[in-house]
């Protein structure tokens, strides 16, 4: 009967430590990401531009580079309290400089998707699954493995 016990603890305890609540957004965002795919009111970006993309957040600040080279960077806030959880990128750098980026996300194991306004839009995105009619950027990440 004791073993039996011990053996239901050891279970529940396993069960519970495997149901723990994920790191929260912010900590869930942070490190390198590449481009798994891009979309625009409904069109798809060339593949052999898309694999050049890579991402970096770092918790306050995110990069956009193509291959080696930076293309974009500022800072970045999210409201995970949300539904759906929102994004907002403030461009420092970049075509974009000085426009704010509002969007929406979701992160889902190692793939973020973010769908975007375009820079400088008061418009927020409403729905993570955007119409081809609407003039967002559906941005699908995977997290880089170290």
């Amino acid at each position: 009967m004791r073993l039996t016990n011990g053996v239901l603890l050891l279970a529940t305890v396993g069960f519970l430590a495997a149901d723990e609540p994920k790191k929260d957004d912010a900590e869930a965002l942070k490190g390198n990401w590449t481009v798994v795919s891009i979309k625009s009111g409904g069109q798809e970006a060339p593949a052999e531009d898309v694999k050049k993309l890579k991402f970096s957040f770092d918790g306050k600040a995110y990069t956009n580079a193509v291959g080696d080279e930076v293309v974009e960077e500022g800072g970045y806030t999210i409201d995970a309290s949300k539904m759906p959880k929102t994004i907002d990128f403030d461009i420092k750098k970049g075509q974009d400089q000085g426009k704010k980026q509002l969007g929406i996300y979701k992160i889902e194991d190692n793939k973020l998707t973010i769908i975007a306004a375009q820079p400088g839009s008061t418009e927020r995105p409403k729905s993570l699954q955007p119409a081809a009619s609407d003039a967002m950027l559906e941005v699908v990440l995977e997290r880089v493995k170290p």
